[in-house]
């Protein structure tokens, strides 16, 4: 921060406007001129540090008398970051959401124990935990940290005191600190017992729970039969189906576990079944969770009706799935029931029945196994297999004297199913259902292409790439550059094969790939594209995509970074999703059009830039762009990214009305925004924003009309 004078002349020629510095003496053109003409309202200019008074006029002489420093100021300052979670790894990426600054790696506290981030260190239960963030200024556009009681600065949304470093100046470096207190310990896990439906018998409303330690059951349990509600004296009929919802909280010092969205994340099985597990309207769902089960039909001590749910229908290019729930009393799955054949897999414990359920192929009449490792096809015929048998006390109707025989009819996921004696058991106790589903064409919905390597000046293209699903679509070998199903271009439109061409530094190539659909050994197609298939290619932007039939053509380019001088910029992006790449242009000072681009999911790296300053011009489907200054001089750089979706106005990855009243708020100038890009996040609509913003943003809330494509 050296001292500078300053002095702008009468008249004055083009537009003067100061954005940081320290200045000796600044000389205004008239003695009447006002310093906001040249400064803008976000920095100060005065000697004793006050805010900058936009309608002030401020004389020559004022000016004259001292050192006058034009600052940007950090007013702000907001940190995202998950609290400790027992057994869940500590947060060591942080989200800012705060202009002109960024973070250090954080410091986690165990105990008042610094702990080492390199092991990977996990929440325990009963400890007590605290954190320190160091916030540092950014050097350029003269960023500080504003004066105390002129920043404020939140963690999670809790303000959080201010401290400075021993070692940086207080306008260089701040310092928060949160306790997060003692951990909780988290219950992922919750195992109930409850009486189930017996014929004549009294309906129970009372349940067992496994870890009383760390919750317990509310007394309002809820039986329904046929889907109404049954109460106390209530008793079970034979024929009728029934369910139950059983309300949980956590004892002191518990904690449910949830998921990003605020939602339960808790597996919970009552009577050894996977059961189903949901908030409660109005309740915290780290404290309360409501189980639901259903428990299907009720039986007598003969049973008549076998029904299977919960088999993954089979889709092709996938593996079978080996789950399978029974709806109804006095019998399950046989889950002990597995086999596989090691002659014909050595080495290979390749399983054709597991937890009770078995996969044949039947297209042809024959019955062929498909183990574990097989995957669907596409025009095939599968017939699930599923073993069932009796509780005791119960037995299946099996009455051979009766013209016809009688049997107990059978469902598979609310289809007609079938009955397949194994010779092996007795009838009465244990039965094969089967069921067999057919498998139509896939729907190519989603492609991604690895392994082609992005263009490095001296390097030669690269031709062969990889597909992640070769079951169901693979590189185009009918055409490309020795069937390899791409073909590299240069910006003259020229073919560039290996041995002949180069790629060179500063140049834009274009790749075409070609991606066709699998067949079978009779050339089915295994699957078809759907017309607006998302493609992804590694480290590549996508311009294009083209169906034509069997076949899709994938345009994309990348800009060869310069070499000479250059320098490398990495950084980690945070936005609501992975699935759409982020661009990332460099657009150097004073010219119109980017000079390089960069692309990236969760992270991106670029090399190969010169020194200078740059616009960088961050974009995302669906998010709002933001704009970064980026001075460069050799070296590595790290640029953190953070995008929000369109009316994310908080950065929370979601919109929702929290962002419509704040919004609604500034546009009553009740509780105005004041960070740029927040309200860029709420200008939904473009143009002023204003009240047809905020309507367009609760319309997306609601559901009644989306921002997004």
């Amino acid at each position: 921060k050296n001292a500078y004078g300053l002095m702008i002349p009468n008249p004055i020629s083009g537009d003067v406007t100061i954005t940081g510095g320290t200045f000796r003496h600044i000389y205004l053109p008239t003695e009447d001129s006002v310093m906001a003409t040249y400064v803008p309202s976000q920095y100060t200019t005065l000697r004793d540090g006050n805010w900058f008074n936009k309608d002030a006029a401020y004389s020559r002489e004022y000016l004259a008398g001292g050192i006058i420093r034009v600052v940007h100021w950090i007013k702000n300052v907001a940190v995202s970051i998950k609290a400790p979670v027992d057994g869940q790894p500590l947060d060591y990426q942080p989200v800012l959401n705060a202009e002109g600054c960024y973070l250090t790696i954080p410091k986690w506290y165990r105990n008042d124990n610094v702990l080492d981030e390199d092991a990977g260190p996990s929440a325990v239960a009963g400890s007590s935990y605290r954190l320190k963030l160091y916030v540092m200024a950014k050097n350029t556009d003269s960023y500080e940290f504003a004066t105390p009681g002129n920043i404020t600065a939140t963690i999670n949304g809790t303000e959080v005191a201010i401290q400075e470093d021993d070692f940086f100046a207080r306008e260089d470096c701040i310092v928060l600190e949160m306790d997060f207190g003692v951990c909780d310990k988290s219950i992922g896990q919750v195992y109930l017992s409850v009486t189930g439906p017996e014929e004549l018998e009294k309906v129970k409303f009372v349940a067992g729970i496994t870890n009383t330690d760390l919750c317990s059951v509310l007394p309002n349990i809820r039986w329904f039969e046929n889907g109404t509600e049954i109460f106390s004296g209530a008793t079970f009929k034979e024929g009728k189906s029934y369910s139950v919802i059983i309300q949980i909280k956590a004892k002191s010092g518990s904690q449910f576990l949830v998921d990003d969205l605020g939602n339960p994340s808790v597996y919970s099985r009552v009577n050894g079944y996977d059961a189903e597990v949901f908030s409660i309207p109005g309740k915290d769902p780290t404290q309360y969770i409501q189980v639901e089960f259903d428990f299907g039909q009720c039986n007598d001590s003969i049973i008549e009706n076998i029904a299977i749910t919960g088999i993954v229908p089979p889709v092709p290019g996938e593996h079978p799935s080996y789950t399978a729930a029974v709806a109804g009393s006095g019998y399950r799955v046989d889950t002990d029931k597995n086999r596989y054949y090691d002659a014909y897999w050595v080495g290979e414990q390749w399983y054709y029945t597991k937890n009770g359920v078995t996969w044949w192929d039947v297209t042809t009449g024959e019955y062929e196994y498909v183990y574990e490792n097989d995957v669907f096809l596409p025009g095939h015929r599968y017939q699930c297999e599923v073993y069932v048998t009796t509780e005791s006390g119960y037995e299946f109707v099996v009455d051979l004297y009766t013209d016809p025989e009688t049997w107990p009819s059978v469902t598979v996921n609310g289809n007609p199913g079938k009955l397949t004696f194994d010779s092996s058991s007795n009838l009465m106790w244990d039965q094969e259902v089967a069921y067999v589903f057919p498998v139509a064409t896939a729907d190519i919905e989603h492609v991604k292409v690895s392994g082609l390597e992005i263009p490095v000046a001296g390097n030669e293209p690269d031709y062969t790439a990889t597909v992640d699903n070769p079951y169901l679509y693979e590189m185009d070998t009918e055409s490309g550059y020795e069937s390899s199903g791409i073909w590299w271009y240069d910006e003259e439109g020229r073919y560039i094969v290996p041995g002949h061409h180069a790629y060179e530094a500063g140049q834009t190539y274009h790749v075409q790939l070609r991606v066709a659909a699998a067949k079978l050994s009779n050339g089915d197609l295994i699957g078809q594209f759907v017309d607006h298939v998302a493609v992804e290619l590694e480290g590549f932007n996508v311009s294009q995509v083209r169906v034509w039939e069997h076949v899709i053509v994938v345009d994309a380019y990348y800009t060869c970074p310069m070499t000479a001088g250059g320098n490398t910029i990495t950084g980690n992006i945070t936005a609501s999703d992975d699935t759409e790449t982020v661009s990332i242009q460099f657009i150097e000072d004073g010219a119109a059009e980017p000079s390089y681009e960069a692309f990236g999911r969760e992270s991106f790296s670029i090399s190969g830039i010169p020194s200078g300053r740059y616009t960088v011009v961050v974009s995302k489907k669906n998010h709002v762009t933001r704009t970064y200054t980026l001075d460069l001089t050799a070296g590595k750089f790290n640029l953190d990214i953070k995008l929000n979706l369109i009316g994310d106005i908080d950065g929370n990855g979601r919109s929702n009305v929290g962002d419509v009243a704040k919004a609604y708020s500034h546009v009553k100038a009740t509780n105005l925004l004041t960070d740029e890009y927040q309200l860029l996040c709420a200008n939904v609509n473009g143009g002023n924003l204003n009240i047809g913003d905020v309507a367009s943003l609760y319309s997306h809330v609601k559901g009644t009309k989306s921002l997004y494509e």
